[in-house]
């Protein structure tokens, strides 16, 4: 599948980056490890991210779902006839996205972030997080929007006043 995503880089609005061949493995086996049934994806531009789970997802389960977003380009990961189901929302901004998601789930497993958050999205990321919801971010180094979305992620937990993982660190919030 990976080969075949590179085609779509000429459909694509506004060309950005794309996870590494480590990168999907590494997501692919988070996916395996964790086994969320339900994942919510900002970021989709080509789908590697988005096929690395879906891949992992139909190793465990044949009820999976995948949400994703990509606020500039179109989606056409349709094409590809993926095992899990994937519900693709092209030229849509996260929070949009989000709330039409919180429409339909109660929460979801799983978040992936690959793309920049909006203050907006926060509200339904809180809502659709369970206790067990786990968050993955992409881009985490420097001044990115990976660290950016952590730092924005990290608030949901300090107002809801809970705690927050991190690799064995546990914080936790009055």
């Amino acid at each position: 599948y990976y080969k075949d995503l590179d085609n779509y880089i000429s459909k694509m609005d506004y060309k950005t980056g794309s996870i590494s061949l480590l990168g999907g493995i590494t997501l692919y086996m988070l996916i395996k490890y964790f086994q969320p049934r339900k994942v919510f994806e900002v970021g989709t531009f080509i789908g590697r991210s988005t096929v690395a789970m879906a891949l992992g997802i139909s190793q465990y389960c044949d009820d999976g779902i995948i949400y994703t977003c990509d606020k500039d380009n179109d989606f056409y990961l349709d094409e590809l006839k993926l095992e899990c189901e994937v519900w693709g929302m092209g030229k849509t901004l996260s929070t949009e996205a989000l709330k039409k998601v919180s429409e339909k789930e109660d929460s979801v497993d799983l978040f992936f972030f690959d793309g920049s958050l909006q203050d907006s999205d926060l509200k339904y990321i809180a809502q659709l997080s369970g206790e067990n919801t786990i968050l993955a971010v992409d881009d985490f180094e420097g001044i990115s929007k990976g660290v950016i979305n952590f730092l924005a992620l990290i608030f949901i937990w300090f107002e809801r006043g809970e705690a927050f993982f991190i690799r064995g660190l546990r914080l936790t919030f009055p």
